[in-house]
């Protein structure tokens, strides 16, 4: 199982500065959300084509503040709020997730993979951001990086995800786009679906951002 770290502690969001994380709960630091390799991400259309399936990019809203905070995190109160309040208090016992906290991420994946339990899906062993659903009248495929989902099912299904597995959370969606389309969207990578098969290639919007001119 490939497992990589996708969000480090960092200090500092919008003038909330994260004081304190006490992992005392018998799990080691090591333990991140699992992210979802680029085999997954190329897995997916492939398999749209061979079933006839339509592709769907899922942005979740909000993500880590649906998620109840299980460890202990303390936030500074910003010194111009403390003079507001007047009432003595420094600190704020943080009672959701932020994306800086390191377990955000994993608490997250915990909550979805759940919701999608619920209603029958069921992760592959061998990848775990790799889900399906097992049901008969159903051929339904997700990859998840986080709140990032590629849902890969008839176009009928799309809206039977969305008021299931995905009822207690508000979703942008960016199709059903099928194969014969032409038509592009983005998960973690630019995906193009043509006749003759789908191309997946990096989002050139990035590329200005990761070089520089010497």
């Amino acid at each position: 199982m490939s497992v990589t770290g996708v969000f480090e502690m960092a200090s500092g969001a919008e003038g909330v500065e994260l004081l304190q994380e006490n992992i005392a709960l018998g799990k080691p630091m090591d333990q991140y959300s699992p992210s979802s390799t680029f085999a997954s991400v190329r897995l997916l259309p492939v398999l749209s084509m061979l079933f006839d399936l339509a592709v769907t990019a899922l942005d979740v809203k909000d993500a880590f503040l649906l998620v109840n905070q299980k460890e202990y995190m303390l936030a500074i109160i910003p010194r111009w709020i403390q003079n507001l309040l007047q009432d003595g208090a420094t600190h704020w016992l943080l009672k959701k997730c932020l994306p800086v906290q390191r377990y955000a991420a994993l608490r997250w994946n915990e909550r979805f993979s759940s919701l999608c339990a619920a209603v029958g899906f069921e992760p592959f062993q061998v990848c775990p951001t790799t889900i399906r659903l097992i049901d008969d009248t159903r051929r339904i495929f997700l990859s998840v990086h986080v709140d990032d989902i590629l849902l890969i099912c008839k176009p009928g299904d799309v809206k039977w995800f969305t008021e299931t597995a995905g009822k207690s959370v508000t979703m942008k969606v960016d199709g059903p786009r099928s194969q014969c389309e032409g038509s592009v969207l983005y998960y973690l990578k630019k995906i193009s679906l043509f006749q003759e098969g789908v191309l997946i290639q990096p989002n050139g919007a990035y590329i200005p951002k990761l070089i520089s001119p010497c």
